[in-house]
């Protein structure tokens, strides 16, 4: 119901991304030229997934400062 343009996701979301390009069939939306963008380096601290339940998160809406500290901690 969204009407996305581009979707982004790690690899472990991929499935859950394709699923949506289905649903968008189904109410008729045009899947088909909308890019998909799927990467593996959304890890946290100690090789752990980036998300909001661990709280190791980089959230789109933060302040700049914010973002900007949260990327500098994490350990190459």
């Amino acid at each position: 119901m969204i009407a996305a343009d581009v979707e982004l996701g790690g690899t472990d979301q991929l499935f859950n991304i394709l699923v949506g390009r289905d649903l968008q069939k189904a109410h008729q939306q045009c899947p088909t030229s909308r890019p998909v963008f799927c990467d593996f380096r959304g890890l946290g601290r100690r090789s752990k997934k980036m998300s909001k339940s661990l709280g190791n998160y980089i959230g789109l809406t933060e302040p700049a400062p914010s973002m900007f500290g949260k990327v500098m901690s994490i350990s190459e």
